[in-house]
């Protein structure tokens, strides 16, 4: 009988633990990210730490701990694209930012390694505000984009559509509006270079969004935003696989 018993525990011992070898999961979890990132410093394969901000339970057990350590890599690096690459493609439709790739691979768990699988959560919001938002693209990708992206471009094809019309003042009056409100013509200023001599450039994006065809010489040279993450962000992570 004390055989069956032990046979018994045994059978189910190693049920579970096949279990959570060959899960395939959907598991969404809250962490806090311990790598402040940049897409102009960051590199590929440099090393990216969070940590958990709950217990992570598979199964009613809990696997790993508030506060572990999730590790993974940076596995791609894509810079800001010019505004008019961005309008003709399909994977980047009118968000120009640059974009990070991460993989996350172990957690460490107490004294214990457990192997993952795991990404950034797509369509989750890490950073939002009236300026700037930094999002998790439907392919994980984290991505920064900028209200300010889409009310520049509007300014500037208002100016281009009043150019077929009232040529040859609305370069003036463009050049006017940029001197004046440079965030009506120029993407959101995300760092020192970009806000030097902002509304000389405001000045000139005007002016030449006044010319016929103007945009095609603005939209090649303006870019997005670049991607940067402090330490201490919050991020969702999906988790599609626990080898334990």
């Amino acid at each position: 009988m004390s055989k069956f018993i032990c046979l018994l525990i045994l059978i189910i011992f190693t049920c579970e633990n096949f279990c959570l070898a060959s899960s395939n999961l959907n598991l969404t979890e809250k962490t806090i990210l311990l790598t402040g990132l940049n897409s102009q410093t960051t590199k590929n394969g440099q090393t990216v730490e969070v940590k958990l901000s709950q217990n992570l339970n598979l199964n009613g057990k809990v696997i790993a701990k508030t506060n572990s350590i999730i590790i993974g890599h940076i596995t791609k690096i894509e810079q800001p694209k010019r505004f008019i690459h961005s309008e003709v493609s399909a994977h980047s439709f009118m968000k120009p930012g640059a974009r990070i790739f991460i993989e996350f691979n172990k957690i460490k768990a107490g004294n214990k390694i457990i192997a993952i699988d795991a990404k950034p959560c797509p369509k989750t919001v890490i950073v939002e505000s009236k300026q700037y938002a930094i999002k998790v693209d439907k392919d994980s990708s984290i991505v920064s984009s900028t209200p300010g992206d889409v009310k520049s471009k509007v300014g500037r094809t208002s100016i281009q559509v009043a150019s077929w019309i009232g040529a040859p003042f609305t370069p003036i009056i463009g050049g006017i509006v940029g001197a004046i409100k440079p965030n009506v013509m120029l993407p959101e200023a995300t760092d020192t270079k970009s806000r030097k001599h902002r509304r000389l450039k405001g000045m000139a994006a005007g002016a030449i969004a006044g010319v016929p065809g103007g945009f095609l010489i603005n939209d090649s040279v303006l870019k997005g935003r670049n991607t940067v993450l402090k330490s201490g962000s919050k991020l969702e992570i999906l988790i599609t696989k626990i080898n334990d």
